[in-house]
């Protein structure tokens, strides 16, 4: 039977030695380069960006946390209003800031989304 001793300095090797490997294998993974944003894609972040912080500001007079993904809000809400058209399209474009069409803000949305990849 193992000392407490020995356990601790077998467990101790044990656990060096798997976040060696792990460093290893994070380092060696490859490292993709993105192009720079194309301008429809700072827009659309931007955008999505500027309506988080309006929605932060009618949120945040409750008490306690408050966490917002201004992406993920941007991104849905851009699905939303490509289905709307007529009066609804115009009023949901000027609540998200989206300064373009649907299918530039679609666009921006597919390059943005390729980056997570």
């Amino acid at each position: 039977m193992l000392s407490a001793k020995r356990a601790y300095c077998y467990a101790g090797i044990g656990i060096a030695v798997g976040l060696g490997v792990l460093a290893y294998w994070v380092f060696q993974a490859p490292v993709r380069e993105l192009p720079p944003l194309n301008e429809d894609e700072k827009s659309a972040l931007a955008a999505y960006n500027q309506t988080a912080l309006q929605l932060y500001k009618e949120l945040r007079t409750e008490s306690g946390n408050l966490v917002l993904s201004p992406y993920s809000i941007g991104t849905s809400m851009a699905m939303a209003r490509t289905g709307a058209r007529g009066d609804t399209e115009t009023e949901m474009a000027t609540v998200l800031n989206h300064p373009f069409g649907r299918e530039r803000i679609d666009d921006a949305n597919a390059g943005l989304t390729d980056r997570l990849d």
